[in-house]
């Protein structure tokens, strides 16, 4: 047995073995995942939305915000970040309904801090100028501020178009998204405040300096430094924020560059907190796996890969060896049933699938969303086929961007000119 095999073993018996873990964690408080906390109070909230060129968006984010069934005032401050296009007419079309903040194109994150000077709210929230609030999602999330160790609550993000097939992988991606925020939220291990509709203390925000203007995800930097100074992330699975999701291919890549780029930059920046009891499952297990889940997918990918090429280039120097006569190999051909034998491989990969397709159905389970497998069977398919692999070419492309670009980060990143 040659050592890629084994390595590969062993990374399908680590990736199963996390699979199962959380599948027991989900089982052990299935019965709490759907209960929100009632607020005790209902303070007002201020909502920033960060935009650049969304004109054909921006006006869906902003009334998510007054159609909320929220019982406190819902605040809307706009920062145009310098946009190109109608987004500016289109706010002003509002009135004095929302604060309008117009500037240079500087960033995301800087327009938030700078929203955030003219918040005197107690609670303030961001909301991607692309994605929008769904009716009861403030009010409740809005329950979890009754404890003082909360700093953030976060809610499930579901994608709100589901065309094409690289749409619809990604549907399936962020449903199973929903199932894993959650179960950080449990054992206190959310590292991402997602950028469409997360909930913070306003006076932690500006206790911590704002949103970090030099970071390639602030979204992750701000709940890696909430963990940092002791606060908790909670997550409302029952929020519901629709989010827009890229339609191509490049913006895509685009996107998921500066997201797993990100992930490292934020590990370096926090590299304390690896292996590190004082700051819990968040350290001693999440942070380590996730680095041992991404090599594990990029290597089994890469290994099957170049075991199947090798395959296939033997077969076409056996045909060339024998002058491309295949006559003489298909009166020989006989019909064998030993693949019916499983060896180690068949049976890990089953157990991979099988565990899989439970998962799907548990992220399914606590997102509320209908199977409706007559209707999203391809969406289910094509992310079984394909995730893994597009997954894995993106943390290449990641890993190389954050080696080559690691003290020199593009600034185009932080303008908010790429998803």
């Amino acid at each position: 047995m040659d050592i890629g095999l084994i390595i590969t073993f062993i990374l399908y018996y680590f990736m199963i073995f996390c699979s199962v873990l959380w599948i027991i964690i989900f089982s052990r408080n299935y019965k709490t995942l759907h209960k929100d906390p009632k607020a005790k109070k209902s303070p007002d909230v201020t909502i920033i939305i960060p935009a650049y060129n969304e004109e054909k968006r921006i006006k869906k984010a902003i009334d998510s915000c007054f159609d909320s069934d929220y019982d406190g005032k819902v605040n809307v401050v706009v920062v145009n970040d310098g946009s190109t296009d109608r987004t500016r007419e289109i706010c002003e079309s509002y009135g004095n309904k929302i604060k309008l903040i117009n500037k240079e194109n500087t960033g995301k994150a800087s327009s938030i801090n700078i929203a955030l000077k003219k918040v005197n709210t107690d609670i303030v929230g961001v909301m991607d100028a692309d994605s929008y609030f769904t009716k009861n999602a403030i009010k409740k999330m809005m329950g979890y501020f009754n404890y003082e160790e909360v700093g953030a609550v976060t809610p499930s993000m579901i994608a709100d178009n589901e065309k094409n097939i690289l749409q619809k992988i990604q549907w399936v991606e962020y449903v199973f998204s929903v199932y894993l925020r959650k179960l950080f939220s449990i054992v206190d291990a959310q590292y991402v405040c997602p950028g469409p509709g997360s909930l913070y203390r306003t006076k932690i925000l500006r206790e911590v300096g704002g949103f970090d203007e030099n970071n390639l995800t602030e979204d992750m930097e701000i709940a890696f430094r909430l963990k940092e100074i002791g606060y908790a992330i909670e997550n409302s699975v029952n929020a519901v924020v629709y989010t827009h999701i890229p339609e191509k291919i490049k913006p895509l890549v685009k996107q998921r560059i500066r997201w797993y780029a990100g992930y490292y930059e934020n590990v370096k920046k926090y590299s304390h907190m690896l292996f590190n009891r004082d700051f819990g499952s968040f350290g001693t297990f999440l942070l380590p796996s996730n680095f041992i889940w991404i090599f594990a997918i990029v290597f089994i990918l890469g290994y099957w890969g170049i075991t199947f090429f090798n395959s296939f280039y033997q077969m076409i120097l056996n045909l060339f060896s024998i002058n491309l006569d295949v006559a003489p190999m298909i009166r020989a051909f006989e019909l064998r049933f030993d693949w019916l034998v499983f060896d180690v491989t068949q049976v890990f990969n089953i157990m991979f699938l099988i565990v899989g397709a439970l998962i799907i159905i548990l992220s399914l389970k606590v997102a509320k969303e209908k199977p409706m497998i007559k209707n999203r069977f391809t969406h289910y398919g094509f992310y079984m086929l394909f995730y893994f692999s597009l997954l894995s070419v993106l943390y290449i492309a990641a890993t190389i961007y954050f080696i080559i670009f690691s003290n020199r980060i593009d600034k185009s990143w932080k303008k908010g000119k790429l998803a």
